[in-house]
């Protein structure tokens, strides 16, 4: 889901693809077309190496974390992103071994 706040006031939510700050979207409590004027940051951490792929809302650090899990789990190369901005993108990539992962939390550890 993204939400964006338009000139009106009002909350404007989409699935697919958010509009651009500047864009003209149509506001239903007003009845008339609104200019967006905030458009909330999503990330998503998608694997290059198998389907994986989930929306993270704001929190980028969370999406580092999960990434990582999933890397070091299957060995495989997960990319963290802004989901209106694709093209800056992390690799998370566990066959790099200079490569730094962020921590892990001690609850996702298994207690021995």
């Amino acid at each position: 889901m993204f939400f964006s706040k338009l000139l009106c006031g009002h909350d404007f939510t989409s699935k697919v693809a958010p509009p651009a700050i500047g864009d003209e979207v149509y506001c239903r409590l007003c009845n008339d077309y609104r200019f967006v004027t905030y458009r909330s940051t999503n990330y998503r951490a998608k694997c290059v190496d198998c389907n994986y792929g989930r929306y993270y809302g704001s929190d980028k650090e969370w999406a580092m974390r999960q990434g990582s899990k999933h890397a070091r789990r299957y060995t495989h190369r997960v990319k963290v992103f802004q989901a209106n901005h694709p093209e800056y993108w992390d690799l998370i990539d566990p066959r790099q071994p200079e490569l730094s992962y962020p921590p892990v939390s001690v609850d996702d550890e298994i207690p021995y």
